[in-house]
């Protein structure tokens, strides 16, 4: 660490149009403690740490897609984007919340800071961390709410297109073509049509097995293949079966990306589909993120 400072970053994040390293540094620059000038030019799911004037900023993105787990023990403290990476350390120190555990696997979430752990906590997006002098605390930072120009429904929906069109441009012009995990579903049409209008060739893909997670069937593969003529795009199906035993390869795939691998229950073909995509880029709708944003893990640049 330099006198100066440094910035951290982990996840995927483009800044004022640009991917490369060169944007820790412009980031450092123009950070002045307002957090909420830095997300408005920046894209991504991410999570960023910025140490200047003897001051360490922790924040994610708005949307709070990107996890950051934090445990503080008054003057002991530590931060993590992954669960399990935090829990590994700290086991003796630990205790299970099991209204939260019922909560998580009721709703695939849990609707506030707390995790499964009582002393481990969620940072919000609306949130950041900051450490002056040893001294942990968390600030709460609101979160801009962008009005609605119009009152009129097709204006608006303009609009709409409009951000997402220009999103995916920037997207597209730092990071290339992306795959996209499509469904038959609207969400899977959004996104298509927003790199489409942008010029994108997206690739097409689509997990079809025996497993439980394989919750679409044959109908969407074949909306996808439609699509994929329509628009001349490369369509790929992978296999998307059980493994048995079903934690056969669980210790594997958690050592390489924690607790995101449970979304996937260790399936190990399309696992392996997942690292070895070309693209630099996957959308999908359900947890995609959780591989991606852990192919690649950290970037730090000194100031």
């Amino acid at each position: 660490m330099l006198h100066d400072g440094f910035v951290i970053e982990n996840g995927t994040i483009v800044y004022n149009k640009k991917n490369d390293i060169t944007i820790l540094e412009d980031i450092f620059q123009a950070y002045n403690a307002n957090i909420n000038a830095i997300r408005n030019d920046t894209l991504g799911n991410y999570v960023l740490g910025i140490f200047k004037e003897d001051v360490l900023t922790v924040f994610t993105e708005q949307s709070n897609c990107y996890d950051v787990f934090y445990y503080v023990d008054n003057d002991i403290w530590a931060i993590s984007s992954s669960l399990y990476d935090l829990v590994e350390p700290l086991k003796e120190k630990l205790s299970i919340n099991k209204l939260n555990v019922l909560e998580w696997f009721s709703r695939h979430a849990i609707l506030n800071d707390e995790t499964v752990f009582n002393e481990i906590k969620r940072l919000s997006g609306e949130q950041c961390i900051q450490i002056i002098n040893d001294q942990f605390s968390i600030k709460e930072l609101g979160l801009p709410i962008k009005k609605i120009t119009s009152e009129n429904y097709a204006n608006n929906i303009l609009e709409i297109a409009s951000i997402m069109k220009s999103d995916a441009e920037i997207f597209s012009n730092c990071l290339g073509d992306p795959t996209l995990g499509a469904t038959g579903g609207l969400d899977s049409r959004m996104c298509l049509a927003a790199f489409l209008a942008a010029g994108s060739k997206p690739k097409l893909t689509y997990g079809l097995g025996n497993s439980i997670l394989a919750i679409s069937k044959k109908e969407d593969k074949e909306i996808d293949k439609l699509f994929s003529d329509k628009f001349h795009l490369t369509f790929e199906e992978y296999p998307w079966n059980e493994t048995l035993p079903l934690d056969k390869y669980w210790d594997y795939y958690t050592s390489l990306y924690g607790d995101g691998i449970f979304v996937y229950q260790g399936c190990d073909d399309a696992m392996k589909y997942f690292e070895n995509l070309v693209s630099h880029m996957l959308f999908m709708g359900i947890g995609g993120s959780y591989i991606v944003k852990r192919i690649g893990l950290l970037s730090v640049r000194k100031m």
